[in-house]
């Protein structure tokens, strides 16, 4: 509510996003004002809706994939940015898989010398 534009709507969401332990919220959030958030937001600003899933969850994207197959979410460009933020979850996903391990203890080391 209130006088922000469109551009402003997502400073606070997309700023959640950048911390792991709020990227969850920030997708509930928007599925929960999605309609609220289709009227208020100019036509092409929906298309940036699937990046409120980003991150590392497989769940998350799912239920994003899910919610955006709905008619009532489909935008004329939907399909290529779901794509789009599929492909980034599914490689932090990847990478997560393939060097969460030697990271974690690589960090362990070095607060260890410290």
């Amino acid at each position: 509510e209130g006088p922000l534009g469109p551009r402003e709507l997502f400073v606070i969401p997309m700023t959640m996003g950048r911390w792991p332990p709020l990227q969850e919220r920030r997708f509930r959030w928007m599925t929960e004002n999605y309609r609220t958030l289709s009227k208020r937001l100019p036509a092409y600003f929906l298309d940036f809706l699937p990046y409120f899933a980003e991150g590392c969850s497989a769940t998350r994207l799912e239920a994003a994939r899910a919610f955006f197959s709905d008619p009532a979410h489909k935008t004329p460009g939907i399909e290529k940015e779901v794509a789009k933020m599929t492909d980034a979850v599914t490689d932090c996903i990847h990478l997560r898989e393939r060097e969460g391990r030697a990271v974690a203890e690589y960090l362990k080391r070095f607060a260890a010398s410290r």
